[in-house]
Order: C-alpha cells, then structure tokens, then sequence
C-alpha cells in the first residue's frame, strides 16, 4: 500500500469507527510494537540463555556422577570396606 492509500483508508475508518475507535487502535498497535514485542524477544533470549545454563549444569552433574563412580572403588579400598557388602 502506498501512502496516499494509507492516508485514504485511515479516513475511511474515521468517518465511518468515529475518532475513539481509531485512536484506541493506534494506541493498541504502539503498545504492541513499543512493549510488547521487545518484552517477548527479550523473554525468547532470557529462556535461551536459561536453556544454555541447564544444558551446562546437567553436564556437569553428569561428569561429577561419573567422576564419584570412579573413585568409588579407591574410596572403599582405602577405608577398608568390602565392596560385596553394601
């Protein structure tokens, strides 16, 4: 659409909605594009982020359970546990 068609539809709707309906409309559709779109953007990369962060501490925990798997056998050795008799 061009301007000229813009400017002409814009007062289509005026005469025909009334001067309240348009302006609650524009005032809507700043919200939206002024609040509301950032605010889920920001949102969509705060949940990344999160995502990332989760992904990082389940390797993590996974390492340190293979780790303590590992020196389980040492650990038990050097007490002087018997491993059959848990």
């Amino acid at each position: 659409m061009s301007s000229v068609e813009v400017y002409e539809t814009a007062l289509r709707m005026l005469e025909r909605y009334g001067f309240g309906l348009v302006l609650a409309s524009l005032v809507l559709w700043f919200v939206r594009v002024d609040i509301v779109l950032p605010m889920v953007e920001a949102h969509q990369a705060f949940l990344r982020e999160m995502s990332l962060t989760q992904r990082d501490i389940a390797e993590a925990v996974h390492e340190q359970t293979r780790l303590l798997y590992a020196l389980q056998p040492k650990v038990a050795a050097a007490n002087g546990v018997d491993e059959g008799r848990n």
